[in-house]
């Protein structure tokens, strides 16, 4: 009974921080004083989180809060929730410190999957709902774009007059 109530606690204390997803060999990881004291492995802290946990959804690697969701949709709302107000890019080693619940290599394998990011430099990421361009900006480019098309039959990206959108 004391382990169920740790159990549960140690759970809602990972949900209260605002994450929404926990992958059981990370939560081994993290907690890896406690879970080898009661000897828990990924397998079974999985057996039983079902057992004595409610109100969540299991998969094969992870657990969420609340109602069933895919890896990609669960990954991609943390990274969105993690990503600084203020950045537009963002370092997948940066995100996994924030996630400390998600393995790196997930976070990286479902962003660069994502038609949410772009890939601005090595395993750094834009989100495009950050990116901001002005309208005349937008039709400074398309009008390059279009008289160099129609002159030259091709654009290249590196000749497009970006001005203040370099990112």
């Amino acid at each position: 009974d004391d382990m169920a109530d740790e159990l549960r606690s140690l759970i809602n204390n990972v949900f209260s921080t605002g994450a929404k997803v926990i992958y059981y060999e990370c939560l081994c990881q993290q907690k890896s004083t406690w879970m080898e004291s009661h000897g828990l492995s990924a397998k079974l802290l999985k057996e039983y989180l079902q057992k004595y946990v409610t109100n969540c959804s299991f998969s094969k690697q992870f657990l969420t809060s609340g109602e069933k969701i895919t890896e990609k949709d669960a990954v991609t709302a943390e990274i969105i929730r993690v990503w600084s107000s203020d950045q537009t890019i963002e370092n997948v080693e940066l995100l996994s410190s924030k996630l400390p619940y998600i393995p790196r290599d997930n976070i990286s394998r479902v962003i660069k999957g994502n038609d949410l990011f772009v890939r601005a430099s090595k395993r750094a990421y834009l989100f495009l709902e950050k990116f901001h361009i002005s309208e005349k900006d937008v039709e400074k480019i398309l009008d390059f774009v279009d008289s160099t098309y129609e002159k030259k039959g091709f654009v290249s990206l590196s000749d497009i007059p970006l001005g203040n959108i370099t990112e």
